[in-house]
């Protein structure tokens, strides 16, 4: 049976290698501990993870949550919350990643195996309901609500508090929300967030550039880490 490889974000180093070596001990194959936000990204990079522990507090500008928000935008695996402060301001927002389990400070190893294990059947769980995918999203186009199909959209930029839907018609439609906004509407696998700035949909991706990607004749940037990324996406659609 295939372990369960999981990544650990701690920035206490004593703390994290404790870690490591009692989920050695328990079965678990473990990779390097990543000890700040910029490591945790790099270790995602590397590694194809099945879960990741993170601590809330990285000591930095970016936090645990901080870290965990850009693993479900581009990720889908479970993850855990390492925190020693269990307060209610803490904890709600923490929430809003959407964390599988928490685990408070100080804890055993035997609170390790049973969030782990539970974390990861009941996201697997939730992998395999079927869950219907839609196929047209509704927007605010001046007074009006339209109706948008997927498919016809090529991609969507934001400007200020605005976004553009660019689309197949070559119409476009100017309406008020926020990019992160169409983020979560457009969770679908052809859509992949390229940048600030744009969320392309892949299925008129023409052509992937060294710092550009082609859409409908149009370049879009992209930074050397999302193209590593998209590569990875479109290699596993």
């Amino acid at each position: 049976m295939k372990k369960i490889k999981i990544g650990i974000v701690e920035d206490e180093v004593i703390i994290a290698y404790y870690i490591v070596d009692e989920l050695t001990k328990l079965g678990y194959d473990v990779v390097e501990p990543a000890h700040s936000y910029i490591d945790a990204i790099s270790m995602l990079h590397q590694h194809s993870l099945d879960l990741i522990l993170i601590d809330i507090r990285l000591g930095s500008s970016k936090d645990g949550i901080d870290l965990a928000l850009y693993i479900r935008e581009n990720y889908s695996i479970p993850l855990i919350f390492l925190t020693a402060n269990s307060d209610k301001a803490t904890i709600d927002k923490a929430k809003k990643a959407k964390p599988n389990a928490f685990i408070v400070k100080p804890f055993t190893p035997r609170d390790l195996f049973t969030a782990i294990e539970i974390a990861k059947d009941n996201f697997d769980e939730q992998l395999n309901v079927p869950v219907h995918i839609p196929t047209s999203i509704i927007v605010k186009d001046g007074f009006d609500f339209v109706k948008i199909k997927l498919d016809d959209i090529l991609y969507v930029q934001s400007f200020d508090n605005y976004v553009i839907v660019y689309l197949t018609t070559t119409k476009r439609i100017v309406t008020r929300s926020t990019l992160s906004e169409m983020t979560e509407r457009l969770t679908m696998n052809n859509f992949f967030r390229t940048s600030r700035f744009h969320i392309v949909n892949l299925m008129h991706l023409e052509k992937i550039k060294t710092n550009h990607i082609l859409i409908a004749g149009v370049d879009l940037p992209i930074s050397k880490n999302i193209k590593k990324m998209l590569l990875e996406k479109l290699n596993s659609i």
